[in-house]
């Protein structure tokens, strides 16, 4: 019989979210990818050293590995791949001579260490800046160089505690068919890559709900913000008129709102700018800010039970 996927990271205990009702337990399944979702001041990136190793919180206990190790001992780290918020380097050192060095740490050397940090470097789109100092890097580069430390060891799990550049995005389904779990934290919803299967939306306090990334894309399209302007300009007791849209606010441009259904508002927008002789200036759809998801989603029977993501 065959066997389904594997459980590769389990957190147990991590605290909830403001107005959640006991701790909060995630899983991540082999060939999967969890993306916990918090600006700056949420507990995303507290919560991702948690599961790296590198924090503790009371009460919480995370276990890697399709051995199930408690993620503070020394035999789980190799497991684990851990991309820090902010990875840095001497300036002077090349992405060549930084992975030399990690393969050392980790004690990968000779021709092993020189095919791995080769097929790293073409992996992860450095290739042609394989010679380059981190000095000259851009972010996006030094982002990729730290994606390449992680997977130095071929960790069952990756935690990346900083936004994916946009040319590795594609990488992520590749691991997850290399049945690697995935963990990737991003700031807002506009960050969120298309590899990801569930995202941890999170506030200040912790987990704050669990959602797919499918439901999460719909619950946007009905909190979005819609900013519009109008040349020349259209009377507000026109813009009342428009169908569904809620919270009506004049500003210097023209007017914001927001609406059930982004796309029958910006046909109904058009509509009302073609009979009304006017043409649409400006237009911005703005995605609701992490914050207020936090808020607003409130937590269902799924993560009143269990935040596991792909278990029964």
């Amino acid at each position: 019989m065959e066997q389904g996927p594997t459980v590769l990271l389990r957190a147990i205990g991590l605290p909830r979210g403001a107005g959640g009702r006991g701790p909060a337990d995630l899983a991540v399944l082999g060939g999967s990818a969890l993306l916990m979702l918090g600006d700056p001041s949420s507990a995303a990136s507290r919560l991702m050293a948690v599961m790296a190793g590198g924090a503790t919180t009371a009460g919480s206990r995370v276990l890697v590995g399709s051995r199930k190790l408690p993620v503070h001992t020394s035999e789980a780290a190799r497991y684990v791949g851990y991309v820090p918020p902010d990875p840095c380097c001497p300036g002077h050192v090349t992405p060549r001579s930084h992975l030399s060095l990690v393969a050392a740490c980790r004690g990968i050397g000779g021709r092993t260490a020189a095919r791995t940090i080769s097929d790293l470097l073409q992996w992860c789109l450095l290739g042609e800046r394989a010679d380059t100092p981190w000095r000259e890097l851009d972010r996006d580069h030094r982002s990729a160089l730290a994606i390449a430390s992680a997977l130095l060891g071929n960790p069952q799990v990756l935690l990346a505690d900083r936004p994916v550049p946009p040319f590795l995005l594609g990488r992520l389904s590749d691991l997850k068919e290399l049945g690697r779990a995935l963990v990737i934290r991003a700031c807002g919803v506009e960050g969120i890559p298309p590899a990801v299967d569930r995202v941890a939306v999170c506030d200040g306090e912790g987990v704050a709900a669990v959602v797919r990334r499918t439901d999460l894309a719909g619950l946007c399209r009905r909190m979005s913000t819609i900013r519009v302007g109008f040349y020349p300009s259209l009377p507000r007791k026109v813009m009342e008129q428009l169908p569904g849209a809620a919270g009506i606010r004049s500003h210097a441009e023209g007017y914001s709102f927001s609406h059930p259904d982004t796309s029958a508002a910006l046909v109904h927008l058009s509509g009302m700018a073609r009979a009304n002789a006017r043409t649409i200036a400006s237009l911005q759809v703005l995605p609701p800010e992490t914050s207020f998801l936090a808020r607003n989603l409130a937590p269902g029977p799924e993560s009143d039970r269990t935040l596991f993501d792909g278990e029964d």
